[in-house]
């Protein structure tokens, strides 16, 4: 991955916007949710099928989750709207205790925090870095594979971890 790219996508841990990026918020699931279907980009929304966004986006729609970020995510993708992300990571996410809202205890976004400073480029010209949604989808496509979720929950099962 390189240090900075383009993505139509957005984390919802450590991230920042601009006060005049918040006027291309759309809070109403449903209408996101039309839109995505409309335009038949839901299978792009979710990564090649790699990971199912757009089932948490119709959760949130029937109360089933509070996410705001997958409207977040949803409104800037309706919109063709790119994010820079870091190819390191820069936040560390202790929110995987059980005590979370939407999620339940464990390891699987644990990462090396990076400590260096990250040199940051202009990118041009300013297209979605294709490479690193490849790797995003292989991502997705490995932590959500039947393998890997059966293997998670017979951890959490061992555990006592019968929430998540």
């Amino acid at each position: 991955m390189p240090d900075t790219f383009f993505i139509k996508w957005t984390g919802s841990w450590g991230w920042a916007t601009w006060d005049k990026s918040w006027k291309h918020f759309n809070p109403n699931g449903q209408a996101l949710l039309k839109e995505l279907e409309t335009g038949k980009l839901t299978r792009t929304f979710d990564f090649n099928g790699a990971y199912r966004f757009t089932r948490m986006l119709r959760r949130q729609i029937e109360g089933k989750n509070n996410s705001w970020a997958i409207r977040w995510n949803a409104s800037l993708f309706v919109k063709d709207i790119l994010s820079l992300n870091a190819g390191r990571s820069l936040v560390q996410n202790t929110g995987f205790d059980g005590s979370g809202t939407n999620c339940g205890s464990g390891g699987l976004y644990a990462s090396n925090l990076f400590m260096e400073r990250l040199p940051v480029e202009k990118i041009s010209p300013v297209t979605e870095n294709l490479a690193a949604r490849y790797a995003f989808e292989k991502y997705y496509r490995q932590t959500n594979s039947f393998t890997a979720k059966a293997v998670r929950r017979i951890k959490r099962t061992l555990k006592g971890d019968f929430e998540a």
